[in-house]
């Protein structure tokens, strides 16, 4: 499992909201997918049922400016049976890092920033009118839970805008 993963952090609580108006107490997150490897790791994830997913980032190994190729390594990750179970059981929200992004180390200089981001969106199921699609970068803020107990997750994007 560790093949798969090179982070993989669960943070387990005590039950999963029947609504979203109870507290967020169940979160799972992780990175470093190796999009082209068996992933059994999400079948642990799921049997911890997490309420929330994050995926932090080199989601996927693209490592390309090839757009139709970056997009049939998200194809692969999408296509894998555990992910695909996960996606039923609780949201997911993601960020990236440099592999998904789409080079090794990447910034603001990568030519393909605009069709990498394109695609992470479609990936992830931004709706296509979403204020999100309008800016660029793939940051991101949601919160849960009801007034009192409420969790805001904070996703940065560390690398549209990376400096050399």
């Amino acid at each position: 499992m560790l093949r798969c993963w090179c982070v993989l952090v669960l943070l387990l609580c005590v039950t999963r909201p029947v609504s979203a108006q109870e507290p967020l107490q169940r979160i799972a997150f992780g990175s470093c997918a190796k999009q082209d490897k068996p992933q059994p790791i999400w079948d642990a994830v799921v049997e911890t049922k997490p309420q929330l997913f994050l995926f932090i980032g080199d989601n996927i190994y693209g490592d390309t400016e090839d757009m139709t190729v970056l997009k049939q390594k998200w194809d692969l990750l999408g296509a894998q049976p555990g992910y695909q179970k996960l996606k039923q059981t609780c949201p997911v929200l993601a960020t990236w890092d440099d592999h998904d992004y789409g080079a090794n180390d990447a910034g603001a200089e990568y030519p393909k920033k605009r069709e990498s981001q394109q695609l992470f969106q479609d990936f992830f199921g931004i709706p296509k009118d979403s204020p999100r699609r309008q800016r660029e970068g793939v940051y991101h803020a949601e919160i849960f839970g009801p007034p009192g107990r409420r969790v805001q997750i904070l996703l940065l994007d560390a690398r549209y805008f990376r400096g050399p």
